[in-house]
């Protein structure tokens, strides 16, 4: 029997470590970019959200998603278009009021 195959299964490629088989994967995070940018990066994000006193929830809430989300944002990375939104916060351009009235306008 060759080294590659088992007693009554089919046969299967070289043996591989873990280690080794890990230089072989794709990295675990994934950067999103706006227009080649990269997006609000996750502790920016997390700072964000407590500098503008907001909880997880209110900030997927803040946007017009469920409160759940904004807490998997909180633990991944917003998505591009969150990310826009909280950069323009932490810059002073808009405020939550802002975001908040457009969210209403939007029907969302």
């Amino acid at each position: 029997m060759s080294p590659t195959a088992r007693a009554g299964g089919p046969a299967r490629g070289p043996a591989i470590s873990t280690a080794s088989a890990c230089l072989h994967l794709p990295p675990c995070q994934v950067h999103r970019t706006i227009g080649g940018v990269p997006s609000l990066k996750l502790t920016t994000f997390r700072n964000a959200i407590e500098r503008l006193s907001l909880s997880r929830v209110r900030a997927g809430e803040l946007v017009g998603r469920d409160g759940r989300t904004g807490q998997r944002w909180a633990a991944d990375g917003p998505p591009p278009e969150v990310a826009i939104i909280f950069q323009l916060l932490l810059d002073g351009k808009v405020t939550v009021d802002d975001v908040d009235a457009a969210r209403k306008r939007a029907g969302k």
